[in-house]
């Protein structure tokens, strides 16, 4: 009798805690040519951090920037106010990020997913805005590269049944993570966006 009582409360669960999320990216329309390119020929490039900024989110920022590079094979050294910049081709000198999510969808579909039962899918969205600004020590060009980092999460049966189906378990948000590829080819495409920032010829 117990267990029957407790069946209903086992499904709400189910159904606010289980489903899916993926990550889609926005890039700038001007890189749109070189995003995809591949090279092996890299330029010499650093991510400069003054003194005051170590041991900041911003500071951080910047090191999984270079960590991830890394992973792909692309050299990226760190660089400081004391270090002769003049030997680089491109400075990575600031990485902001600014994160919007809407107030009211949650919420909406939050009510909407447990009144019809998970047939209506809860949905929270969020963008993070992304700045990289770069600087060319031989002719002190700055640029800022901006692209848009889309996470979307949603509950219920069908983005369950979806994630089940075409994604991965991930533990971290017990939920599958589907259409994977953007994600993955995401590093790629934002250092070639930085690559072409070192040449005179970009773009």
């Amino acid at each position: 009798m117990k267990l029957i009582n407790l069946m209903p409360i086992g499904f709400l669960l189910f159904i606010i805690n289980c489903g899916s999320f993926t990550y889609q990216y926005t890039y700038p329309e001007k890189y749109q040519n070189i995003i995809d390119n591949s090279t092996s020929n890299f330029p010499k490039m650093a991510v400069l951090v003054k003194e005051e900024n170590l041991r900041t989110n911003y500071y951080n920022s910047l090191l999984a920037l270079q960590k991830r590079n890394k992973e792909i094979g692309v050299p990226i050294e760190i660089a400081t106010e004391k270090t002769d910049i003049s030997k680089f081709d491109l400075l990575i000198t600031d990485y902001k990020v600014v994160s919007e999510s809407p107030r009211f969808i949650p919420t909406l579909s939050f009510f909407a997913n447990i009144l019809t039962l998970g047939i209506i899918p809860y949905y929270s969205p969020s963008d993070d805005h992304i700045t990289i600004t770069t600087f060319r020590p031989r002719d002190k060009k700055t640029t800022n590269i901006q692209y848009t980092e889309h996470f979307k999460m949603q509950n219920g049966w069908i983005p369950w049944i979806i994630g089940k189906n075409n994604g991965i378990y991930v533990r971290d948000y017990n939920r599958y993570y589907y259409d994977r590829e953007p994600a993955a080819l995401h590093p790629k495409r934002e250092i070639n966006m930085i690559i072409s920032e070192a040449s005179d010829s970009n773009l």
